[in-house]
């Protein structure tokens, strides 16, 4: 893999692959990973070091935390982490200040994680299929720019009263 001093997209999706060799983390250039629908249980630690990284995807695995490194992974702007068995964040994703979408659908989160109101760009939050039963009162004012807020298919019953936005709960 070292040799490959230009990649910038990998895209694996819909394979077998259950494990990802630690060598990913030298392909500086690779802005792109796809890796959805295969049988990932983990990602390697050396994945934090793909610098240039923007968007990851990993969708429909088997993954149950994340490298707690994540945030060194300063330029993502975008994650999809929908479909695996995560029940919890590394707390260092607050780093990722250029974050603006993140997808966390039919995870294992009992509850928002805390990270989330530090990525002040993010745009789209997505929740769905979560056992999440509250919403904390001041994730919208920590996070002004939230376009899409779903958490439909959740525990959740009732948004905060004095919230004036509009955020989808059910279906």
């Amino acid at each position: 893999m070292c040799n490959l001093k230009k990649l910038k997209y990998i895209s694996a999706s819909s394979n077998s692959l259950s494990c990802i060799p630690d060598e990913i983390g030298q392909l500086s250039t690779l802005t792109q990973l796809w890796l959805n629908n295969c049988a990932l249980t983990h990602l390697p630690d050396s994945v934090c070091n793909l610098s240039n990284l923007v968007k990851l995807s990993i969708r429909a695995n088997k993954i149950t935390h994340l490298p707690e490194n994540l945030g060194d992974l300063t330029c993502l702007q975008w994650i999809n982490v929908a479909e695996n068995q995560l029940a919890a964040l590394p707390t260092s994703m607050a780093k990722l200040t250029e974050l603006c979408y993140v997808n966390l659908d039919k995870n294992c989160l009992r509850s928002i994680p805390t990270c989330v109101t530090s990525l002040k760009k993010l745009t789209v939050l997505l929740l769905r299929h979560n056992p999440i039963p509250t919403i904390p009162d001041d994730i919208i004012i920590e996070l002004p720019d939230l376009v899409k807020f779903d958490m439909r298919d959740t525990d959740v019953t009732a948004r905060p009263a004095h919230w004036k936005v509009r955020i989808y709960l059910y279906n």
